[in-house]
C-alpha cells in the first residue's frame, strides 16, 4: 500500500458478522520495537479497537461503523482486556474503556512505568512511585499512597 505519508502502513481487515469485509489502514508513526499494531476484538459488544503509532481507533463491527478517533501521545504500546474493562497502555498514557468503548478515565503516566490487575484495583508503578487505582474509576484506593 502506497501512501503520501512517510513511515510504515498497517493495515486491518475483519470479516464483519454480515459477511462484509472492514479494512483499516494507518500510519504507525512512532513504528518500530515498542511500538507494534495493536487489535483488540471484544465478540459480546462487536467493539474493535486499533491502535497504531499514536493514532487509537475504535469501530462497533455490527454495523459497522467508526465510533471514534483518540490520539496516544508519543507511541501506543498494546490493549489489555480486564474483566469488563479495556486499559490502553502507552508510552504517556494509560486509560481505560467500557466493553461497549465509552472513555473511563485516562492517566499520565512517564516511563518507566508498569502494572498489574487484581480483582478491581490497578497497581501502578510510575518510576518507582507505586499506587493503586480502582479499575473503573481510576480513582486512588484509599490507602494506596
Amino acid at each position: 500500500m502506497q501512501s503520501r505519508e512517510p513511515g510504515p502502513v498497517g493495515v486491518v481487515v475483519l470479516s464483519t458478522p454480515q459477511g462484509r469485509e472492514l479494512v483499516v489502514a494507518q500510519h504507525q508513526q512512532p513504528s518500530g520495537p515498542g511500538f507494534p499494531l495493536g487489535v483488540l476484538l471484544v465478540p459480546e459488544t462487536g467493539l474493535l479497537l486499533i491502535g497504531a503509532g499514536e493514532r487509537l481507533l475504535a469501530y462497533d463491527i455490527r454495523v459497522p461503523e467508526r465510533l471514534w478517533e483518540d490520539r496516544a501521545e508519543f507511541g501506543f504500546w498494546a490493549f489489555a482486556q480486564h474483566g469488563d474493562v479495556i486499559l490502553m497502555l502507552a508510552e504517556l498514557e494509560l486509560a481505560a474503556w467500557t466493553m461497549g468503548g465509552r472513555k473511563l478515565w485516562t492517566m499520565f503516566v512517564e516511563p518507566p512505568w508498569s502494572y498489574t490487575v487484581h480483582e478491581q484495583t490497578v497497581t501502578l508503578d510510575v518510576m518507582g512511585l507505586v499506587r493503586s487505582l480502582d479499575l473503573h474509576t481510576g480513582t486512588l484506593v484509599e490507602g494506596s499512597l
